[in-house]
Formats: C-alpha cells, sequence, structure tokens
C-alpha cells in the first residue's frame, strides 16, 4: 500500500486509481521524466538499485520486483534465526 501511495503522489493521480492492473504508462500517465525521478525515489525509500520499468508495466510488477528485493535481503537473517 504505501508504494502504491508513492506511485499515486509521482504521477500526481488519486491513489484510488492506482491498482495491481493498473499500467504505470497507459493508465496513470506516467512521462520518461517521471519514470526517472520514481525510480530513483523507489530505490532511495528501499535502499536498492534503480528498478527497470519497463512501459507496458503494471502496478502489481512493479510490487513484485520491490517485494523481491526486500524479501531477498530478509532470507540471510531467516536463516540464521531458523539455525
Amino acid at each position: 500500500m504505501a508504494l502504491n501511495a508513492v506511485v499515486a503522489e509521482f504521477l500526481n493521480v488519486d491513489v484510488d486509481r492506482v491498482h495491481p492492473g493498473s499500467r504505470l504508462t497507459l493508465d496513470l500517465g506516467m512521462s520518461p521524466a517521471v519514470k526517472k525521478r520514481l525510480q530513483k525515489e523507489i530505490a532511495f525509500i528501499f535502499d536498492c538499485t534503480e528498478i527497470d520499468m519497463p512501459n507496458a508495466m503494471k502496478v502489481e510488477e512493479l510490487v513484485d520486483q520491490v517485494a523481491h528485493i526486500e524479501f531477498a535481503r530478509l532470507e540471510p537473517t531467516l536463516s540464521v534465526q531458523a539455525a
């Protein structure tokens, strides 16, 4: 949900328009300049490299990429806790 709010803010749309099937460019109007700023903001917030965002990317695909990055970071910690 926090990522949806970030997307809505950067694309200047109501957060209610940001749902899993929304395409960032076609449905939400992401311009190349906004795309670059959004990539930088997500990288800053989630302390990761900039995420590749193809023009046809949907919100759910963006969420999946960020979740993958976040969960990959937890794997070493979870392995230690399980031992």
